[in-house]
């Protein structure tokens, strides 16, 4: 594997918002996803390595080069007072680093998750693995607890795909990549295995849209022959998946 946090990499040779220091590639992740998803509920190992490409490029960092609300591989603001009952569900306490839970509420309704390890970003970002399992355990409690679009009382568990998703993606304007992370993990599924870089790096680059300054959705594609290096780091010509 590519030596990616002893070299030096030109400003130019960096996509924007990437960090190379941070990044793994990308059939390490597959691995990864493959030992911690859940078999059986709509999420896709090929989706979730799609959902990551696009918010990260494969790199676990903080939102906004350190500053934002959303951590991992695939962005997820854990502090998003919705999420406390999912990470209470895998032992951490969500509410002790929350700056959106006033203190009162956490001295009283939540003093019960008190015993349980206090969540914060450097929990994810020291740990690649726990963040690539935390993602996949989210979208395993979103099947088993998560509350669909339309439900009626006391109904829960999304169980669809595009169910998911909206809860990945948070709704609004961002809800177009709904459709995006799902023909893009289907490009991806179809060609993971082929053993041609290329198209995999075709499929990967079809979810790369973003909306630009006025508000249009533009792709950004990161072409091999423009992103050499990085292209070395995440998919090397030599991986020996390609050769499987």
């Amino acid at each position: 594997m590519p030596d990616n946090q002893t070299t030096v990499w030109k400003k130019t040779e960096i996509p924007y918002n990437w960090n190379p220091e941070r990044a793994v590639p990308f059939f390490d992740l597959a691995a990864m996803i493959d030992k911690h998803l859940r078999k059986g509920i709509a999420m896709s190992r090929e989706v979730l390595l799609v959902i990551f490409f696009h918010e990260t490029g494969f790199a676990n960092v903080r939102q906004s080069l350190g500053t934002g609300p959303a951590v991992g591989f695939g962005q997820m603001e854990i502090f998003n007072t919705d999420k406390i009952p999912f990470f209470e569900s895998i032992k951490y306490n969500s509410v002790t680093h929350n700056p959106k839970v006033p203190v009162y509420l956490k001295k009283s309704k939540y003093s019960y998750l008190n015993h349980l390890e206090a969540l914060t970003y450097e929990t994810v970002l020291k740990d690649n693995n726990f963040a690539v399992q935390m993602h996949c355990q989210y979208f395993s409690w979103l099947n088993d607890e998560g509350v669909p679009s339309g439900a009626v009382e006391g109904q829960k568990g999304i169980k669809s795909l595009k169910g998911m998703l909206e809860a990945q993606v948070g709704g609004g304007r961002n809800r177009v990549f709904v459709d995006h992370f799902v023909e893009s993990g289907t490009a991806l599924k179809e060609v993971i295995d082929s053993g041609n870089r290329q198209k995999i790096i075709d499929a990967l680059n079809s979810v790369r849209y973003y909306y630009d300054k006025e508000g249009k959705l533009v792709q950004q594609s990161l072409i091999l022959s423009r992103w050499t290096r990085y292209w070395d780091l995440i998919l090397p010509a030599n991986a020996p998946q390609l050769f499987s």
